[in-house]
């Protein structure tokens, strides 16, 4: 964004979690909404139920069975936070959603690439810069800044912080990098486990007690192809 619309005018703000309140609250949200469950299930089933995230048959199982599950989940929670109301002091009380239809009317449509507006602020002060972005009333929000220690810890470093003398600019953003795990079935075979799979009464089941028997039984299934 700021090699497009130019640096200083805020249009990302990187380094320091004090710049970011709003996104790292929505992180908790994210985090309690649905993305906890799903990373709980997938330890347990590495811890108790034999999945082992080193085998690339285990990894494209692992998609095979619950992919499309999460992605309902994330569709689910996303569809009731965008048309959740949003407290706004001093102002009415909208959704993301209203928010987001009222901005269009009012602006247009826009994007990172639309010309700058002869309105849009120029370049800002660098005295205001420390203070840009910083959401005053969530800054000390036990629950934001446990959320973000947890999942942040090696991406920031012990100390960096509070450490006066760093810039907090990363060297490198975050990536996750998720592998193609090739099927190891043959066509014929997959349709075989995906009649299989469908057959099992715990799919149509949304509690993950249930979706733990899948993947042992699934586990189990294929595993048995390739026995003699």
């Amino acid at each position: 964004m700021e090699e497009v619309r130019g640096p200083n005018r805020g249009s990302y703000i990187h380094g320091r979690s004090v710049h970011n309140i709003r996104i790292e609250r929505l992180w908790v949200d994210v985090t309690s909404g649905f993305g906890s469950k799903w990373k709980d299930f997938f330890h347990s089933l590495e811890l108790f139920h034999r999945l082992d995230v080193n085998l690339d048959s285990h990894i494209w199982l692992l998609q095979f069975l619950f992919l499309e599950a999460v992605n309902q989940d994330a569709q689910a929670w996303m569809g009731a936070w965008n048309n959740h109301v949003l407290r706004r002091r001093g102002q009415p009380s909208l959704t993301p959603v209203q928010l987001y239809t009222h901005g269009t009317v009012l602006h247009g449509r826009r994007s990172i690439f639309a010309p700058v507006s002869a309105e849009d602020p120029g370049d800002m002060d660098e005295a205001d810069q420390p203070n840009y972005g910083i959401d005053w009333a969530d800054l000390h929000r036990q629950d934001i800044i446990e959320h973000h220690e947890r999942e942040n810890s090696q991406a920031e470093g012990p100390g960096v912080a509070q450490n006066p003398f760093t810039s907090h600019v990363p060297d490198h953003l975050s990536y996750v990098h998720v592998p193609e795990a090739d099927c190891p079935l043959t066509e014929y075979h997959v349709d075989q486990l995906q009649a299989y799979v469908s057959s099992l009464p715990q799919i149509r089941q949304i509690d993950m007690h249930s979706k733990t028997q899948v993947w042992d039984l699934a586990l189990n299934y294929c595993t048995n192809l390739w026995r003699p």
